[in-house]
């Protein structure tokens, strides 16, 4: 398991290495929304919060990664 900081780190090097790829004539891009686990939370606290995450990553422009 990673804390928050770690999966940031993750997530966003897995978006670079997406959008580094160039055998396509076309781009790829890809948007992340990450969160950490908290004692308290049930699954669905968890998830959304990671697709909150996800939509203000699109909404903000894209090919991005936030933390929630």
């Amino acid at each position: 398991m990673a804390n928050l900081e770690n999966a940031l780190n993750i997530a966003d090097q897995i978006r670079g290495l997406i959008e580094g790829q160039t055998a396509h004539p076309f781009k790829i891009t890809a948007s992340f929304g990450v969160t950490e686990v908290k004692e308290s939370d049930d699954l669905k606290n968890v998830i959304d919060r990671a697709d909150t995450a996800l939509y203000e990553a699109k909404e903000s422009g894209r090919n991005r990664v936030k933390t929630r």
